[in-house]
């Protein structure tokens, strides 16, 4: 096995935006398994004014001839202190080749933070 993953964040008056890039080379060494590299990155950029924060978040990924695209759109906001809802929206395709199907679809997640 081989990896490495470089990243990095800059932020300057409530905006952040960063990136990642990732490589993992010779990880499958079973005879029954082709042995493909796979990489990945990230790009995204944040916005935080107060309690209220929005985000967006690019990933592609690869490993030999399967591809992963996905879009991540965020909104939170601090009602109370330890108190945190929030709302994402993920827009995914997986393409491929071979006998599986391509697959892509929209997932929506719903959730609060709590701290205390």
């Amino acid at each position: 096995l081989s990896a490495f993953n470089l990243g990095l964040n800059l932020s300057y008056q409530g905006f952040t935006v960063g990136g990642s890039y990732g490589q993992w080379s010779d990880y499958l060494q079973a005879s029954s398994v082709t042995n493909d590299d796979a990489d990945y990155f990230d790009v995204g950029a944040g916005f935080e004014s107060g309690p209220f924060g929005v985000s967006v978040t690019y990933f592609d990924s690869s490993l030999g001839s399967n591809d992963l695209n996905n879009v991540s759109v965020g909104a939170d906001y601090q009602l109370a202190e330890g108190l945190v809802p929030y709302v994402e929206v993920n827009f995914f395709e997986f393409d491929t080749t071979g006998t599986a199907s391509d697959n892509d679809g929209t997932v929506v997640l719903v959730g609060g933070q709590l701290g205390f």
